[in-house]
């Protein structure tokens, strides 16, 4: 989850954006205690067509929230590359293109990554 934390140093306390860690609760950063940690979003689309999504540390955290999903499968990246993408779409809007279904020819060739773009409507 996105928050604002306070942090005081100089000159002033301020509000900095960290996210949390949807399993511990705690900020996650490159390093922590001396170790390095970073971070992962994990996502998932839902039959219903809602999303979910978690921020979590890497390691015991990221196994915590995995043990207590069984069975689910979830899209993960580094929080990174995420922020990266993000601020690249903020910035620049879809070509038109980039909003076409993909869909797979029959028979079904997705597998090994050949694909085709559904006609235009």
């Amino acid at each position: 989850m996105l928050s604002f934390v306070e942090r005081n140093g100089p000159p002033e306390a301020l509000l900095c954006p960290v996210f949390l860690c949807d399993a511990c609760g705690a900020p996650i950063q490159a390093r922590q205690g001396g170790d390095r940690v970073g971070g992962l979003i994990q996502w998932r689309h839902r039959p219903d067509g809602t999303q979910e999504v978690a921020t979590l540390h890497k390691g015991r955290c990221t196994r915590a929230f995995e043990a207590a999903h069984p069975g689910e499968h979830w899209a993960w990246d580094e929080i990174s590359e995420v922020v990266r993408q993000l601020a690249h779409n903020t910035a620049e809007p879809f070509e038109p293109e980039d909003n076409q279904e993909f869909v797979a020819p029959l028979p079904s060739t997705w597998r090994r990554g050949e694909f085709r773009r559904s006609p235009r409507p």
